[in-house]
């Protein structure tokens, strides 16, 4: 015997016969999708892969073939109807508690996946078995890990193959077959703690909890194997009770043990004691049984009793030791077994299910390819199908609740008019009202002007084109005057055209500007009048100081401070003060609620955009019977896939109802407080007198607009009779240049025919 572990016990692997798979398959290929020159190849290597399969050795080389089958049963059963009418196979299993070993026949493809997991158990176990009696620790750590998948395999039958027919598929004996398996393999891990202590567990209060997780295991094992309705291989239930006794010796063993590090002696003592019963009673039992070999291997059994024996009267000797260290040394009372308080316990390991065993260690056989990859599904269409209308209609459905509940938030809050009843408050506060958007806006394009100014330039710029004018006018009365002088003294000799001819258009066109001049004079003479009229309104409104203080005025008189208001008052004020501020906090927690739930159904939009059940269907066919009600599945896979973000929905909408309840209640208390009539009492009295302000100087403000708009549209306007003016200036002077140059040509021809001094004194007159 290698190690101190108890028999373990394996499950014997099931005998099948030989599956006729190609007729039905081909008759079904061929119907549905056509003759394939892979199809022949594709069955054989299929039929050959189950013959392997059903005829391996019981070694972890042999437990992979096994799970290959299994993995390409899966992908078959996912893409086509094995087991129903269209593809009529029926499978046949031996039943391993059957006295006779007969053979269960069945058309259905999880009686078949549920027989090759029981094969892929019951090499785990049969290694774990073997393993756990090699020396050293590599074979306990191997013996635990087949023990842990033996156990996982066999919860994975009981959880997803129901209504089986054979006796070693009855859910109770999985359960029990389950816990038995992992029990074992705390046996190893409870080996591995004594063999690195050097016999005795470095931690022996962990090794306690372990031990008592153990015998809990077996003892569970041993009800659920009680619980069957037909007859059990020979002593299985009294070897597992007596395994469950060995392990609740093992726990009383090493509590003790630790009881005595702590020199609690008296109780070390009762611990022992209740080990040495319990050993006695487990050596009894293994003593008197004669299990299947197909569960135990009796050479084992016998290694184990005769080392058990012996490990008995080791025990006795140190509990005689002890008594007699007590009764000398500590002296300590010795309470009676039922007094000893029960053993805490620890499970250290868990199940290891068949999806996870080849993820862990052998990835290239959970990955193996799919032979029938090339198939198109034929549920999977139209499941997908269903599966995304079922999920529009979740998406839709959510979308009107959510529509419903944000209009419904809507409606309370305008009901509660919550931002007029902290406006009032707020002003009784604070002292404050707020300036109109309106009248900000005006402020704002009124805040850098100078409108006096401005109509001081428009005198100006009048003045200046009013002296242009007049300038332009004598220029042409002085060409009159010298012309008609000209033409006096030298009579029909001046050839000079008549001024008149030449300057009536420039005076028509002069007076016309003239005019235009007096007539926005008259119109700058108002705007004089407009500027004085809201000269002070308009200095308030450019100032955003003076602005404040006008509108937001203090509130009527009241106390100044709280300590002027009597004590109740006091109290009342502080309440309004700290309902307000939770008015505050509850409405930005509100506001929150509508772009999360938003998010929140965009995130569902974008999940029904990129539905894929292929994944699940794929999971459906291996986890469960082969009859898939497609209604049933969509809903479970559309619920499974949504249901985080439907469930966040349904937090905000929660949400939403807390505290809208609170924002009521704050709100009726608010109503309720005294000071608060007060406060709709000054606001109401202040809000009028503070809007016919607001009213009189908005007014003020559009008559600034108008102001603004006459200033800017005069200056448009001087500068547009400016241009006119200087154009026609040019002109005007060019003109004048030209008929002295005339005259000049004219005076000069007469001087050089006639020769006259008159003629020299004409010429004096005539400006160069």
């Amino acid at each position: 015997m290698k190690h101190m572990l108890t028999p373990f016990i394996s499950i014997p692997s099931k005998n099948s016969n030989v599956v006729d798979w190609k007729t039905p398959l081909k008759k079904f290929f061929e119907e549905n999708y056509g003759r394939d020159q892979d199809l022949d190849e594709i069955v054989r290597n299929f039929d050959s892969l189950r013959r392997d399969a059903i005829n391996v050795d019981e070694t972890p080389a042999g437990r992979e073939v096994i799970y290959t089958y299994y993995k390409q049963l899966n992908y078959l059963s996912f893409r086509f109807p094995i087991g129903t009418n269209e593809i009529d196979v029926h499978f046949e299993w031996s039943d391993t508690l059957d006295p006779k070993n007969r053979l269960v026949k069945e058309m259905s493809v999880a009686f078949e996946k549920a027989n090759v997991l029981y094969n892929v158990a019951a090499v785990c176990s049969k290694t774990g078995a073997e393993s756990c009696v090699h020396e050293g620790v590599d074979g306990l750590k191997e013996a635990a890990n087949d023990m842990q998948c033996a156990s996982g395999v066999l919860a994975n039958i009981r959880e997803y193959f129901l209504r089986l027919s054979q006796k070693d598929l009855d859910s109770s004996y999985l359960l029990a077959m389950s816990n038995i398996m992992l029990a074992q393999a705390h046996e190893c891990v409870l080996e591995r703690l004594r063999i690195d202590g050097n016999g005795e567990p470095a931690n022996l209060s962990l090794a306690s909890k372990i031990a008592s997780a153990t015998a809990s295991l077996y003892a569970s094992a041993t009800q659920d194997l009680k619980a069957v309705q037909f007859s059990l291989p020979k002593d299985i239930i009294e070897l597992v009770s007596a395994k469950n006794n060995a392990m609740e010796a093992s726990a009383s063993y090493y509590a003790g043990q630790a009881e005595m590090s702590m020199d609690a002696a008296g109780v070390a003592v009762a611990r022992f004691q209740q080990s040495k019963r319990l050993v006695e009673a487990a050596f009894k039992q293994f003593s008197s049984i004669h299990p299947d070999p197909r569960f135990v291997s009796l050479p084992v059994l016998e290694d184990f009793n005769q080392w058990f024996k012996q490990y008995i009267d080791k025990m006795e000797g140190k509990l005689r030791e002890l008594i007699k260290q007590n009764d000398f040394v500590f002296q300590e009372r010795v309470p009676p077994e039922e007094e000893l308080e029960p053993l805490p316990s620890k499970h250290v390991l868990s199940p290891i299910h068949v999806t996870q065993m080849y993820a862990r260690n052998r990835k290239d056989v959970a990955s193996a390819k799919d032979m029938f990859r090339n198939f198109t599904p034929t549920a999977l269409a139209s499941t997908s199908s269903l599966c995304s209308e079922t999920a529009a209609n979740l998406v839709r459905r959510e979308e009107k609740l959510v529509e419903e509940q944000n209009t419904l938030l809507a409606t309370m809050l305008a009901t509660l008019d919550i931002q007029n009843l902290k406006r009032m408050i707020r002003w009784n506060f604070y002292k404050k009202n707020e300036i109109p958007g309106e009248l900000m806006e005006i402020h704002q394009l009124l805040k850098d002007s100078s409108h006096e100014n401005s109509l001081r330039l428009l005198e100006a710029k009048s003045a200046e084109l009013k002296g242009l004018i007049a300038d332009m006018k004598n220029d042409l009365a002085v060409e009159t005057t010298q012309n008609e002088q000209m033409r006096a003294k030298l009579s029909s000799k001046w050839t000079l055209s008549p001024s008149s001819s030449f300057s009536a258009p420039y005076l028509t066109q002069l007076n016309q500007l003239q005019a235009s001049l007096e007539a926005a004079d008259e119109t700058n003479s108002k705007l004089f009048e407009l500027h004085d009229r809201i000269a002070n309104d308009v200095a308030v409104i450019c100032n955003s100081t003076r602005l404040h203080e006008e509108l937001c005025t203090p509130k009527p008189a009241r106390p100044e401070s709280l300590l002027d208001l009597p004590i109740s008052s006091q109290e009342q004020t502080r309440n309004m003060e700290i309902q307000i501020d939770m008015l505050d906090e509850l409405q930005s927690r509100i506001q929150k609620l509508v772009p999360d739930r938003e998010k929140t159904l965009e995130a569902m939009r974008q999940k029904y955009k990129s539905l894929d059940v292929s994944g699940a269907l794929m999971d459906n066919s291996i986890m469960k019977d082969d009859a898939l009600n497609p209604d049933e599945f969509c809903n479970t896979e559309v619920n499974k896939q949504f249901k985080p973000l439907v469930v966040r929905l349904g937090g905000t909408i929660e949400q939403q109802k807390v505290l809208m309840d609170e924002v009521i209640e704050v709100v009726r208390k608010l109503k309720h407080n005294p000071v608060f009539e007060e406060c709709v009492q000054n606001f109401s009295a202040r809000q009028k007198q503070h809007e016919k302000l607001i009213e009189h100087y908005k007014k003020s403000g559009d008559a600034a607009m108008s102001l603004h708009s006459g200033i800017k549209k005069g200056i448009e306007f001087y500068d547009g009779v400016s241009a006119k003016l200087k154009l026609l200036q040019k002109q005007l002077q060019a003109e004048l240049l030209e008929r002295r140059k005339q005259g000049a040509e004219c005076i000069a021809q007469l001087k050089y025919t006639s020769g006259t001094n008159d003629i020299t004194s004409a010429m004096n007159n005539v400006r160069l």
